[in-house]
């Protein structure tokens, strides 16, 4: 949260906004990042050595926590490309396991990051994998929400409820109006058996 809260006010000072534009600027932020679905994890290189062959980037990353390994969902294409010198991106893990629904962070107290060595020969050459440690014990996402953004999210989410449960509902009547009109054919033909006999 304190790194995101960070490259938001740094992007502000450097572009001279206002409080309203900075106000626009993390709204839209926030929403790219998804943090209710997703993990974003910012991935930069500064390569001064051989080119890097990082392609395919999600074969290249994984994330760890507890005992799972989890792969990621979405990146940045950019980082599929060779380069030298300097590179960032983002990389998007689930934020839910695919297998239990259950937040994965909860109950953790850290997330490994590992690179495979296959993303530079210099990594390679040593026969180890690049990993990272992220200590997410004290991280608290809820101070990115607060203010105008925060309502403007919230909204967007109710907003986005709504109309699931609109549709859901809309779906459940025509599944009503269906068995409606089965009992009613259903008791017309018993109405109909019971003036033969």
């Amino acid at each position: 949260a304190e790194l995101v809260e960070a490259e938001i006010q740094a992007e502000a000072e450097k572009n001279l906004w206002t409080q309203d534009e900075l106000e626009r600027y993390k709204y839209k932020y926030l929403q790219v990042l998804n943090l209710s679905e997703m993990i974003p994890i910012k991935v930069e290189f500064v390569n001064n050595g051989p080119t890097m062959h990082p392609g395919p980037f999600d074969k290249m990353i994984d994330m760890k926590v507890g005992n799972k390994t989890y792969e990621p969902v979405d990146y940045d294409k950019r980082l599929n490309f060779p380069f030298q010198g300097e590179k960032e991106g983002l990389v998007f893990f689930n934020r839910f396991d695919p297998k239990t629904g259950k937040n994965i962070l909860d109950g953790q107290k850290r997330v490994t990051i590992t690179m495979s060595s296959g993303i530079s020969s210099m990594i390679a050459g040593r026969g180890r994998t690049a990993s990272f440690f992220w200590d997410i014990n004290n991280d608290d996402p809820s101070k990115l929400y607060a203010g105008a953004t925060a309502a403007r999210l919230e909204t967007d989410r109710l907003i986005k409820r709504l109309e699931n449960l609109r549709k859901d509902k809309e779906e459940e009547a025509a599944k009503m109006k269906a068995i409606d009109d089965e009992i009613n054919t259903i008791q017309s033909r018993l109405d109909e058996l019971a003036a033969i006999q």
